[in-house]
């Protein structure tokens, strides 16, 4: 007899009323990104150990950003999928020229050569007698051309929606890139969270998302345990006062963290295992020893 094994539900994901304990899988709203990200705040969830909460030996806490599954494909780690599957349909199209990457490949092209090639392509899609072959990847190629406009935060003019968009760029593949990233088997640098079904005054994670690993961040604990205080009133003007020592108090916090849940085991610890691995290199080699005292003295020496 076969057993079968339950698969765990979206609920089973999260503590939705968290300890106010702070802890590795906690979810904080309004989080800084210091520019990392578009927009002022980000959804974050922690990844500094419980020990070092616990025994008080961090004076700071790091966090991996959270962003909705469909905004990700605007944002710079997606931009060489999209800007390869857009080619690919410009290719297909006969309008092989029309886009160039921009930088070493993470930044889509400049919003002007978009705009013209989104002239280009409505010009022949409104040509009767283009062949359903060419017609398709145009089509296809402009939807690309809109997410890749959205990139440069320019969704002016478009009648589209993102996920429209999306769907039509990857055709019978678009189940399939969501079927990878839900599994994590796209990349290592992505990790999976599902919605949390909570209202959306007080969701963690209102839409399915992806934690990005290659963005960390790290602020100083005081903060976050300022915003947890509710004794700590006026927000603003007391975070200010702060930024004497952290002066990113003062620049960073547009608006009053809040923590709204946690990720429970095993998941968090899946999180953190994925994370770490991601990062797990060789180590350089050590100093050589008559480097390293050379060093010390230098350092010792210092005035």
């Amino acid at each position: 007899m076969f057993m079968r094994t339950a698969r765990p539900r979206r609920s089973d994901h999260y503590e939705t009323t968290p300890d106010p304990k702070f802890g590795p899988g906690d979810i904080w709203s309004d989080l800084p990104t210091f520019g990392l990200l578009p927009g002022p705040g980000t959804i974050g969830i922690v990844i500094t150990p419980a020990c070092d909460f616990a025994n008080q030996k961090t004076e700071t806490v790091t966090y991996l950003p959270i962003v909705p599954l469909l905004k990700y494909f605007t944002l710079p780690p997606a931009i060489p999928v999209v800007l390869k599957r857009c080619q690919g349909q410009l290719v297909a199209a006969g309008l092989p020229d029309l886009i160039t990457p921009a930088g070493r490949g993470f930044l889509p092209p400049p919003v002007s050569q978009l705009q013209a090639a989104r002239e280009a392509l409505a010009a022949q899609l409104g040509d009767r007698n283009l062949p359903s072959g060419k017609r398709e990847a145009a089509a296809r190629a402009e939807a690309g051309i809109a997410i890749l406009l959205r990139a440069w935060q320019e969704p002016t003019g478009l009648s589209t929606t993102l996920a429209q968009d999306l769907a039509l760029l990857w055709g019978k593949d678009w189940g399939e890139m969501c079927e990878n990233l839900i599994t994590n088997s796209h990349l290592p640098t992505l990790h999976f969270l599902p919605a949390d079904d909570q209202p959306k005054e007080y969701s963690g994670v209102p839409e399915h998302s992806l934690v990005l690993f290659r963005y960390p961040i790290t602020v100083p604990s005081e903060i976050l345990y300022c915003a947890n205080d509710a004794g700590f009133q006026g927000w603003q003007s007391g975070i200010r006062e702060l930024a004497a020592i952290y002066p990113m108090a003062g620049t960073g916090l547009y608006k009053r963290p809040m923590k709204r849940s946690a990720l429970r085991k095993p998941f968090i610890v899946d999180v953190i295992a994925r994370y770490v691995s991601l990062y797990n290199r060789l180590g350089s080699p050590s100093l050589a020893a008559v480097s390293l005292r050379r060093i010390v003295e230098e350092v010792k020496g210092a005035r």
